[in-house]
């Protein structure tokens, strides 16, 4: 079973690099989107998940649970599609939700930080100092 795991800096370009890659070796590609629409499809809400991603837990969410429940639901359901044979996952965590698992090539990609500054600046519509802060 051969298994990549692609991490990229914003606007480096690493969806591209991961659909090029499937492409070239016929593998499946997928990301932290595709497990999202998994675990919502069954129960749960998209933007929950998507925040104990992104964010720490508040205090409150360290009493509770919450964060820490949606982690490790999103890990379970981006270890079931590792279990596929040849795949590619690019997206949020990945080196993380795979950290002590060997028999995979991670990668992190990360793009000149000119392009990536115009891209954000571009995408987001700020300036080019806040997009060096961001």
């Amino acid at each position: 079973m051969a298994i990549i795991v692609l991490s990229a800096s914003t606007c480096s370009g690493g969806r591209y690099i991961a659909e090029q890659l499937a492409e070239r070796l016929g593998y499946v590609v997928f990301s932290h989107e595709d497990v999202i629409d998994d675990l919502v499809s069954g129960n749960g809400s998209a933007d929950e998940v998507r925040e104990a991603l992104q964010y720490a837990p508040s205090f409150f969410e360290r009493l509770t649970y919450d964060k820490e429940r949606q982690l490790a639901r999103f890990r379970t359901a981006f270890l079931q599609r590792l279990q596929r044979d040849n795949v590619i996952y690019h997206g949020i965590a990945g080196h993380f939700l795979t950290k002590g698992l060997s028999g995979m090539l991670k990668v992190r990609i990360v793009g000149d930080i000119k392009i990536r500054v115009q891209c954000e600046m571009k995408r987001d519509g700020i300036s080019e100092s806040e997009a060096y802060r961001s």
